[in-house]
């Protein structure tokens, strides 16, 4: 691109957000399964605990009861992911977000470092995704033909993030590094 046309950018204010979020059920699922379990173990362990009586068998059962509960409840403040995009005049930032509330940053870059980008079907992903050097970052949910890929350097080692723009994101991507992204 130019540096006339990357200046006119520039000045313009360019800011985009989508969230990623599951579209099948399968996450909500996972998570009632893990805290219907949570729930029962817990029961369980108040079972032997309350009749306990000295037994140290049943001490045995009641901790390694509430330990398969704590398990399943960590397991299912685990379950549900989404995924944040964030678009900022050529900065683009992903961030992972955990049962609705904890808010993990997977990569902040400018645009304009991207050595590549396109749609995972392209036979340039496949050359990265079967190099073992390079190093994979998902940072998608919905598996299929509408993901994208992009390549940077970090710490001179090369890695390719995974992703799924929606087409307004991939456009404002494009307009800050056209040479390198191919959609």
């Amino acid at each position: 691109m130019n540096n006339h046309k990357y200046a006119a950018l520039r000045k313009q204010d360019h800011f985009y957000e989508m969230s990623v979020v599951a579209l099948s059920n399968a996450q909500t699922m996972v998570y009632f399964f893990y805290m219907v379990f949570c729930v029962l173990f817990g029961i369980v362990a108040l079972f032997f605990l309350a009749t306990m009586n000295g037994n140290l068998v049943k001490l045995i059962y009641a901790v390694f009861s509430g330990l398969l509960s704590f398990m399943m409840y960590y397991l299912a403040s685990h379950a549900r992911i989404e995924y944040d995009y964030t678009f900022t005049n050529g900065v683009l930032e992903i961030a992972k977000i955990i049962n609705f509330k904890k808010r993990v940053p997977v990569v902040s870059i400018d645009v304009s470092v991207i050595q590549d980008m396109g749609p995972i079907t392209s036979n340039r992903f496949q050359t990265y995704f079967n190099n073992k050097e390079i190093k994979r970052v998902n940072a998608f949910l919905n598996k299929g033909e509408h993901l994208y890929y992009f390549k940077i350097s970090k710490e001179n080692k090369s890695v390719v993030y995974i992703f799924e723009p929606d087409g307004e994101l991939a456009g404002l991507i494009k307009m800050y590094n056209e040479d390198c992204v191919n959609l």
